[in-house]
C-alpha cells in the first residue's frame, strides 16, 4: 500500500510540474481578452457567478511575486460548484487534488489572458467515468472565459 501511495504521489507531483511547463501545452486552454487586466478580472468574477459557479478562493500572484522584485499582474481563482463537487467527491475523493478548478488571469505585454487546465483530461486521469463530467465542465469554463474576455 505504501509503495502504491508513493507512486501515486510521485505521478501527481510530476503532473503538476509538467502542467506548469510547456509539456502539457495541449491541456492548457488560453483565451485572450479584449479588455484590460482589471476589467477582465471583474468580468471573470461576474461570469463565474452567472454560470452557477462560485469563487472559492483567490490568489493575487502578482502581488505575492512583487516581494521578489517581479512586477506583473496575475491572479488565480479557484472556482467550483459545491453541488456538483459533492457528486464527484462522493465517488472519487481524490478529486480534491484538482477541484476546485483554477482559472488564471494575467497581463502579458499589452494583452490580458485567461487560462485553465482542460478538465476533460484532468478528470479522465482520475477515472474514465469522469470524462463526460470533464467535458461538461470544459464547455462551462470556455463559456465563462469567452464572456469575461468580451
Amino acid at each position: 500500500m505504501k509503495k502504491k501511495n508513493v507512486i501515486l504521489t510521485t505521478l501527481f507531483s510530476a503532473a503538476v510540474l509538467v502542467a506548469s511547463g510547456s509539456a502539457f501545452a495541449g491541456s492548457l486552454v488560453t483565451v485572450t481578452s479584449n479588455q484590460n487586466f482589471e476589467n477582465t478580472v471583474s468580468s471573470l468574477q461576474q461570469s463565474i457567478a452567472s454560470n452557477q459557479m462560485m469563487v472559492m478562493g483567490r490568489l493575487n500572484q502578482g502581488k505575492a511575486l512583487s516581494m521578489t522584485g517581479l512586477n506583473m499582474k496575475g491572479e488565480s481563482f479557484l472556482i467550483g460548484n459545491p453541488q456538483s463537487g459533492k457528486k464527484i467527491f462522493g465517488m472519487y475523493p481524490e478529486a480534491g487534488a484538482v477541484l476546485p478548478m483554477r482559472m488564471y488571469v494575467w497581463e502579458q505585454g499589452d494583452q490580458t489572458k485567461i487560462a485553465w487546465s482542460n478538465p476533460s483530461e484532468t478528470f479522465a486521469s482520475i477515472s474514465p467515468k469522469l470524462t463526460m463530467a470533464g467535458n461538461m465542465l470544459e464547455n462551462k469554463l470556455q463559456k465563462i472565459a469567452v464572456q469575461a474576455s468580451a
